[in-house]
């Protein structure tokens, strides 16, 4: 995780983050790149990393996790990671299948500090930790990851197709009424 990546021309990518504006040449340690990744969403370190994986390492890495490698479609608009996909990922890191649990509470640790926390955590109250992925493309807004909540910690994944700042209202719209169901069903008796 210390050892240092060079970034190369074909990695800069300006769509997220502002990685790219470093430029290429720019040393970074493969913990740097991965919490820019995680993050910010930078593309630009994402693809820096993918570059330190043969094709042979990626495949068994998607499929311990469970899910299709989305690098086989070279088309960038059907590079889809599905709702079902981000669950299995946060489930893998939760119980700790493919990483260490060291490494993966570490990555969990990460994913709870993310810049965009107007989703999935503004449907929940802030005492309550989050640790999730939001995603943006042309097409829509998502976020996916777990909600601790006391009483019982649940995977949540919520994808729409619609603009940014509709997408944000619905998705924290929806993480309240989601959460506002656990705590009722905690509530009531059996």
């Amino acid at each position: 995780m210390t050892d240092e990546v060079e970034l190369l021309p074909g990695d800069l990518e300006n769509t997220f983050g502002d990685l790219y504006k470093s430029g290429a040449g720019t040393k970074l340690t493969i913990w740097d790149l991965i919490k820019k990744m995680i993050l910010a969403s930078d593309n630009t370190a994402k693809n820096a990393l993918r570059r330190q994986l043969t094709d042979e390492e990626l495949n068994a890495i998607f499929a311990h996790v469970g899910i299709p490698n989305p690098y086989h479609n070279t088309d960038t608009d059907s590079q889809t990671v599905t709702s079902r996909d981000y669950i299995r990922i946060f489930k893998s890191l939760y119980f700790s299948t493919f990483l260490s649990p060291e490494l993966s509470q570490k990555a969990l640790d990460l994913t709870t500090d993310t810049e965009e926390e107007s989703l999935i955590s503004a449907g929940v109250p802030p005492q309550i930790q989050v640790a999730h992925k939001f995603g943006e493309s042309a097409n829509g807004v998502s976020d996916c990851g777990i909600v601790y909540h006391p009483a019982s910690p649940y995977f949540l994944c919520i994808m729409v197709k619609t603009k940014r700042i509709e997408g944000k209202a619905l998705i924290g719209n929806l993480s309240k009424i989601i959460y506002d169901l656990i705590e009722e069903h905690q509530a009531s008796p059996d």
